[in-house]
């Protein structure tokens, strides 16, 4: 979806070019927009004169893969490009960005630059800066259960504070359908005809549309859904959370929250019980008292969210999604 036009010029995808210059005078006026990557250079995006319409030397196959309708990458010192799918009438993550900042604005989260949609590749292109600390992952074994459990309660509140806002439709930010096949299931047979890599859009649900789905894909008993859904980010696993230390401190500290591609307005009942659904990421072979997903249900109860228990209906839901 990139590559090198000379040193220090990238390409992306079909219609953008990035440049790299020594300082913000050296930015032209036909820039699109400009930032500072590093205390020695700064970055700028300018439009081709007209789309690509060929793969340039180096650059991978604009077409999605199968197993990269996203990717990540660095630019420079600290800017991060994404890159994933795009299909008509979908929500930009970028806008679910703006709004989550726009209206909770103590929650961390990506610092988002610019993006923008590429129609001749369907693909969309977000350039942001990099998260300070490093992802909960590559640390877990580094804290203690202590500071886990910390992260876990700090992650939870800002889960309860982005709940406060409703929603009386299953709908994205910007009132689109989810893309959301691990609490919806798979799309219909006719979406697989599509070029791979293709977003699927659910149709935006009331409770009693969303409720007749689960019961023509499982037997239930269902939790209540209630009349209002909640906004909820339910891809909390441990490789789209940054953590750091505290300032002259052993205390590992919550940085950022990324990938908000899958926020959302869903029913309250899910919220506790996304993080323990098998496609969450969770670490088998730790103890259950170790366990990421674990102590991040627990806080989110103790933040009054209710207790899934054991969800036989979940269960047998994705039995039906694989």
């Amino acid at each position: 979806m990139t590559g090198s036009v000379k040193p220090y010029s990238w390409s992306l995808g079909s219609t953008h070019i990035c440049i790299q210059c020594s300082s913000e005078e050296d930015v032209p006026p036909e820039a699109w927009v400009s930032w500072q990557d590093s205390p020695n250079s700064f970055l700028y995006l300018r439009e081709r004169s007209s789309p690509l319409t060929a793969q340039i030397p180096g650059e991978p196959s604009p077409r999605v893969q199968a197993d990269s309708s996203i990717s990540v990458f660095q630019f420079g010192v600290s800017t991060m490009i994404k890159t994933y799918a795009w299909t008509e009438g979908m929500q930009l993550e970028g806008d679910t960005i703006d709004h989550v900042r726009k209206h909770h604005p103590n929650i961390p989260i990506t610092s988002k630059i610019v993006e923008w949609v590429d129609k001749p590749w369907s693909r969309c292109f977000m350039v942001m800066y990099r998260a300070e600390g490093s992802l909960l992952n590559d640390v877990w074994f580094k804290m203690d259960q202590e500071q886990r459990m910390a992260i876990a309660r700090e992650v939870a509140l800002h889960v309860a504070d982005m709940a406060e806002e409703t929603s009386d439709l299953l709908q994205t930010v910007n009132k689109c359908g989810l893309e959301d096949g691990r609490f919806l299931g798979p799309p219909p047979d006719s979406h697989f005809k599509m070029p791979i890599g293709t977003p699927f859009l659910f149709p935006v649900l009331d409770p009693m549309s969303l409720k007749s789905r689960f019961q023509q894909r499982s037997t239930g008993p269902f939790p209540e859904i209630g009349q209002r859904f909640v906004l909820y980010q339910p891809d909390l696993h441990p490789a789209n959370i940054f953590v750091k230390k505290e300032p002259g401190s052993e205390k590992w500290i919550l940085s950022r929250i990324i990938d908000l591609g899958l926020v959302a307005y869903y029913p309250r009942m899910w919220v506790a019980a996304a993080p323990t659904r098998r496609w969450f990421g969770i670490d088998k072979g730790l103890h259950d008292d170790g366990r990421w997903d674990l102590l991040l249900r627990k806080a989110l109860i103790d933040q009054g969210f209710d207790d899934p228990g054991e969800p036989s209906w979940a269960d047998e839901y994705e039995d039906k999604a694989d």
